[in-house]
């Protein structure tokens, strides 16, 4: 178990130091009171489009000290073309941090 933590030690301070030296945070305001809606998904496009999305590491928060099952802490690398398209979609249950390199 030691050695488990170690690694997630490892890699949670690692992915840290990628972040924070290489990457800029990109915040999102809130959507414009003309566009809020009940569902504003309903009739969007919900598949991406020239969006390339690769997993780079995750760590399982079942065995965290949060302990949340069927969760992952994922660090991700999307690429995402000239006019492509990242459907709408919703962070309700999972947030998430994203930074624009």
């Amino acid at each position: 178990m030691l050695r488990r933590s170690a690694f997630t030690t490892t890699f949670a301070l690692t992915s840290l130091l990628a972040v924070a030296t290489y990457v800029t945070p990109a915040v999102a305001g809130e959507c414009p009171s003309d566009q809020v809606g009940a569902n504003p998904l309903a009739d969007r496009m919900t598949a991406p489009a020239g969006v390339t999305d690769t997993v780079l590491g995750s760590i399982n928060l079942a065995g965290e000290p949060v302990s949340i099952d069927g969760r992952l802490f994922r660090l991700r690398r999307l690429e995402i073309q000239p006019g492509s398209v990242v459907p709408f979609h919703s962070q309700e249950d999972r947030p998430a941090q994203i930074y624009v390199v």
